[in-house]
């Protein structure tokens, strides 16, 4: 079962950040997992929260965000090696970015992963997937999801079903492997909880700790 760096190594440095993507890679981690929203002039700013210090990410200029620590998604795709394992995670609730999916394809195209088997992109606004699959039909889509809708899946058909693990059930994964989709579960921090999902056949999991199934690692000696 993959580990997926949440963020990057999120339990450890400011998530989506540049520090964080690099030390996951430190840590011999190949496959990551961030967020994107529109800054004020634009860019595409890697951000899970739409408030940042009580403002809303997209009242922030791009300049700003950087001085606060975050970074672009150009930034993170040019540090990347493209045969990273990419899930990009589309925060788009109520379609407040109504050109993000655009402004993603354009970026996608410019750093040649537009055709990336090993990018994904997800969101929990179906739009979002409906749209960019529609600019782009040869990527991978995700759908994050609290409720579980096999008729929706059937309609979407996704590479993976994206879910917490305080929903996902047995059931759930049987179905989503007979239909050839992948199960991720999200945000797995618990070694006794990553060992259960691994039995019970997931495929990958969302891990703020990229190491977490090596609890020796730090006193190895890994340095950062």
């Amino acid at each position: 079962m993959q580990i997926i760096a949440h963020r990057g190594a999120s339990a450890f440095f400011q998530e989506n950040t540049l520090k964080a993507f690099k030390a996951a890679y430190a840590m011999g981690v190949n496959a990551f997992e961030t967020d994107i929203q529109l800054t004020k002039d634009g860019f595409l700013i890697l951000a899970h929260d739409y408030l940042l210090n009580k403002k809303a990410i997209k009242n922030y200029t791009l300049q700003e965000l950087k001085n606060l620590g975050l970074c672009t998604l150009e930034e993170l795709l040019a540090i990347l090696d493209k045969r990273s394992f990419l899930n990009i995670e589309i925060k788009n609730d109520d379609n407040i970015y109504p050109e993000i999916e655009k402004e993603l394809a354009l970026c996608l195209k410019k750093y040649g992963q537009d055709k990336n088997p090993h990018l994904l992109v997800s969101s929990f606004y179906l739009p979002s997937l409906q749209k960019i699959k529609k600019l782009l039909p040869d990527l991978k889509i995700g759908r994050l999801t609290k409720e579980f809708n096999l008729k929706e899946i059937e309609l979407l058909q996704p590479y993976s079903v994206n879910m917490s693990y305080k929903r996902i059930n047995k059931n759930i994964i049987d179905i989503c492997h007979k239909k050839n989709i992948k199960v991720f579960i999200y945000t797995v921090n618990d070694l006794k909880l990553f060992e259960q999902l691994k039995k019970d056949g997931v495929d990958a999991v969302f891990s703020d700790n990229p190491v977490l199934n090596q609890p020796s690692y730090f006193a190895l000696g890994a340095s950062l």
